[in-house]
């Protein structure tokens, strides 16, 4: 329950602020993977659609990555000299 309320809180917040996106979109990934697939296998995708849509949309942000506009970004040159 613990990792399902970090899954659903805290990782959009940073994906919304750019920070550690890749990162932040795994527990979400996993968590709407594991609703689809193992708690409601049952349902049929007009009714899991959103459920579908979420695992796309996040797996699109996933691959594609932050963008230039991330507060990760800002902070590489400053990592590198570390």
């Amino acid at each position: 329950l613990i990792l399902a309320i970090f899954a659903e809180v805290l990782c959009p917040l940073l994906i919304m602020a750019g920070v550690l996106v890749r990162l932040a979109c795994l527990p979400i990934l996993f968590l709407l993977a594991v609703a689809l697939l193992v708690v409601h296998p049952q349902w049929s995708l007009e009714e899991g659609q959103f459920g579908w849509l979420l695992l796309i949309v996040f797996t699109s942000v996933f691959i594609a990555g932050p963008g230039r506009l991330a507060i990760n970004t800002r902070f590489v040159g400053v990592l590198r000299h570390v």
